[in-house]
């Protein structure tokens, strides 16, 4: 394996890898693209997440093209991504791995936007680090792809082993992406270096964050089709994939837009070996979980602020901030400030439309974003303005809001969300534009937790509609009038709520309403209201069977016609009466035992069907390599024991 000279102004810290040592793969570093449709190339399999397409083999990774009929496709693989769990702008990403071949067959190893912060594909970039086609074994190709005036461009080269093919052995393929520079590598070999000149007069979007993709596509546009000389299954092994960066270019990962008093929230920098990490976080936040280490979990007040970390490595220390702000609208740039950032822009189907960005007449602040729908197609859906792929939570109420006109009155859009991973339908409703600037709002409620895309229709009319100011907000956030609330342990058993109101008019009363993740909640009880006077009321209510662990307490106030507004959350440990209580709870890698007596434990985790996972007695727990779930944790001393939940993040 070829082994880089590092000077020292170029000093690599590996912030990510997989080894693939694992019996299975981790899903905390991949997910899997599954389904057919040709996925934009004319491609002939259908994608799908079983160990018949992709599994852990002697320490290899195995994507595995297959001949066989499956869900109206003659040919299966897989496509793997790091997406929101490997994205970084700027470093050196390696792989290394022995490739398929045979005509027809399309293995690749690339890169694409994680945000598509210019635009849907290809204005926001891709970055091929690896495309070999199978009827060409000893050639391998590396390309960027991006958009300009005159359409996608292109700009790329390839490389031809001296001997043999790349299905004989394993090769390392590498890039090293700086901000105005790209290189591949082969072996070791420069290949080709790309700058932004070498782009001149197209667009050079490569300073944003991308994720890696493996896959083996079989046909397409590229290839074509395999024929009766190809030789099926074929397998594309990958030994490892690793992510170095340069300390300038790490940034601080976590929510930059996060709703007030919002709880055990995740921000983190690479976990590298022998690195130390101070943490600082602003007024009115504090630090849950985690000083010290690479990653921590803080709890927000209703105050913004920066996010602000001191890393050490042997490559030198540098300093890192992350603004975030506190509000309860959920999306970033809802103004279009920032033109179409952040945004999707859509056409399908033969239809064109021109998507601009009005500064004469916004509805707010200094610009609006306006579509001039060109060329109709059969669907509505055939031009969309787009939020792409953001988290909702189950069963809580969110508003929609926003402002629109149109060059005529009378003007038919719709507004739809749909689930990002199944493309199943989860809401929406159609409104009527007219001529100015109006207000329009709709409540969505999604039935369980989601990833959704939000999709604005306009393709079954020519014309022009304008858009500002959108705001997604949980409903639950809206203020009460409280003069305080407050959690605390009551005899050593319960929890005491107290609260005190400033006026009681048209009041109904108070749900109580407790959760173990600060975002999951559900009623525990009610307390009616003491008077319908203008006078401070005062109310306690005891929660007598709290959970072992964290707490977290609501007030959902409630009136005479059935609206309601939410208190801002209070958060408490309870230890319970036994020897033990867990934390952090809900958590990401580590979970600790805080032991109030004895030292000997023997700790067993289940999964939820009660089967034992693994049994040990070190504590803290390391669970960085369980998958997304809920488990059970059995610690046993000598003298008593006791079973507790946990959710594995």
């Amino acid at each position: 394996m070829w082994v880089p000279i590092l000077l020292q102004a170029q000093c690599w810290n590996l912030v990510w890898a997989d080894e693939f040592s694992g019996p299975n793969i981790d899903q905390t570093k991949w997910s899997f693209q599954t389904g057919a449709s040709g996925w934009g190339n004319n491609e002939l399999q259908n994608y799908t997440d079983r160990i018949d397409n992709a599994t852990i083999n002697s320490g290899h990774l195995n994507i595995i093209a297959r001949a066989e009929t499956y869900m109206g496709a003659n040919y299966t693989s897989a496509r793997m991504r790091s997406i929101f769990k490997g994205d970084w702008t700027y470093g050196r990403i390696e792989g290394r791995m022995k490739l398929p071949e045979g005509q027809g067959i399309w293995p690749a190893f690339w890169l694409l936007p994680s945000e598509n912060v210019y635009g849907i594909w290809p204005f926001s970039g891709e970055i091929d680090i690896m495309e070999l086609l199978g009827h060409e074994p000893n050639k391998t190709y590396g390309t960027i792809h991006t958009q300009g005036s005159g359409g996608p461009y292109s700009s790329g080269a390839n490389y031809t082993l001296p001997s043999g093919t790349f299905s004989d052995s394993f090769h390392d393929h590498v890039i090293e992406w700086e901000p105005t520079a790209i290189r591949w590598y082969v072996d070791g070999t420069l290949i080709s270096t790309k700058t932004p000149a070498d782009l001149s007069p197209y667009f050079w979007p490569f300073n944003q964050d991308f994720h890696i993709i493996l896959n083996t596509a079989v046909g397409g546009n590229w290839p074509g089709a395999p024929d009766a000389t190809t030789s099926f299954p074929q397998t594309m092994e990958v030994d490892y994939v690793r992510v170095y960066q340069l300390l300038p270019d790490i940034k601080v990962k976590g929510l930059t837009v996060v709703e007030p008093t919002s709880m055990g929230i995740s921000y983190s920098l690479p976990n590298i070996a022998g690195a130390t990490y101070t943490w600082a976080v602003p007024s009115g936040a504090s630090i849950a979980s985690g000083q010290g280490t690479s990653t921590i979990l803080v709890n927000w007040g209703n105050t913004s602020g920066n996010i602000s970390v001191d890393m050490t490595t042997v490559c030198g220390t540098e300093s890192y901030t992350l603004a975030v702000e506190v509000t309860t609208n959920l999306w970033l740039n809802p103004e279009f400030e920032n033109d179409y950032s952040l945004w999707d822009t859509r056409t399908h189907n033969g239809t064109t439309a021109n998507f601009g960005i009005d500064l004469l007449d916004p509805q707010l602040n200094s610009k609006a974003s306006c579509i001039d729908v060109q060329t109709i197609g059969a669907n509505i859906w055939d031009i969309q303005l787009s939020k792409a792929n953001f988290p909702v939570i189950g069963g809580e109420e969110y508003l929609l809001s926003f402002w629109a006109k149109s060059d005529v009155a009378n003007r038919s859009i719709a507004a739809a969300f749909i689930n990002a991973t199944t493309f199943t339908y989860q809401g929406g409703t159609n409104f009527t534009l007219g001529t100015s600037w109006t207000h329009y709002t709709y409540l969505f409620t999604p039935t369980t937790d989601m990833n959704v895309t939000f999709n604005i229709d306009m393709g079954n009319e020519v014309g022009v509609n304008c858009f500002d100011n959108f705001d997604f907000s949980r409903t639950a956030l809206l203020p009460i009038e409280l003069d305080y609330f407050e959690a605390q342990l009551y005899r050593a058993t319960s929890v005491l709520l107290n609260w005190r109101t400033l006026t009681e008019t048209d009041h109904l009363g108070f749900d109580i309403e407790r959760s173990l993740d600060g975002q999951h909640f559900q009623k525990i009880g009610f307390v009616k209201s003491a008077s319908q006077s203008l006078t401070p009321q005062s109310y306690q209510f005891i929660d007598p069977q709290p959970k072992i662990g964290d707490q977290y307490y609501r007030l959902k106030s409630l009136d005479l016609e059935g609206s309601f507004v939410y208190s801002p959350i209070q958060h408490i440990r309870f230890k319970g009466t036994a020897d033990f209580y867990i934390s952090p709870n809900p958590t990401r890698d580590i979970l600790t035992i805080h032991q109030l007596s004895e030292q000997s434990l023997t700790i067993q985790i289940l999964d939820i069907h009660g089967k034992i996972i693994s049994v040990g007695d070190s504590n803290p727990i390391d669970v960085s390599n369980l998958t997304s779930g809920v488990y059970i944790l059995h610690v046993v001393s000598s003298k008593k024991s006791f079973v507790q939940k946990f959710i594995k993040l």
